[in-house]
C-alpha cells in the first residue's frame, strides 16, 4: 500500500487489502530496503516474515539500510542519478541502489 494510502485508510481497509501470503507453500525471497519513500517495504516485509514464520513457512529476507525504491532500477535511474535527479522522490542514494545491486 502506498504510503499516502495507508495513512487514510482504516484499519479494515489495510486488512482487506492484505495479501495471505503465509499460506503460500513457495519459496519466498523478500527484498526490501528502509529509505523508501513510496511505501514502507522493510515493515511490511517484517511482518511478512512474522506471519510465515507463525505458518512454519521459511522466507530469506534482505533489507538494505540506505537503498530507496528503486532498488532494481528504473531503465534511466544511471542518467537521473549522474544529472543530480533524485529519481521520481523514491528515497534513498544511488551508492545504496548500486551496493544493492551487487
Amino acid at each position: 500500500m502506498h504510503i499516502r494510502d495507508r495513512a487514510a485508510a482504516s484499519p479494515a481497509i489495510v486488512k482487506a487489502a492484505t495479501i495471505p501470503i503465509e499460506h503460500s507453500a513457495a519459496r519466498l525471497l523478500l527484498l526490501s530496503v528502509c529509505a523508501n519513500a513510496v511505501w514502507y517495504s522493510t515493515a511490511m516485509s517484517r511482518g511478512i516474515v512474522a506471519r510465515r514464520r507463525a505458518a512454519s513457512r521459511a522466507t530469506e529476507w534482505l533489507d538494505f539500510p540506505a537503498t530507496g525504491h528503486f532498488i532494481c532500477g528504473t531503465g534511466d535511474q544511471p542518467t537521473r542519478d549522474a544529472a543530480g535527479g533524485d529519481s521520481a522522490q523514491a528515497g534513498g542514494t544511488a551508492d545504496a541502489a548500486g551496493t544493492a545491486n551487487s
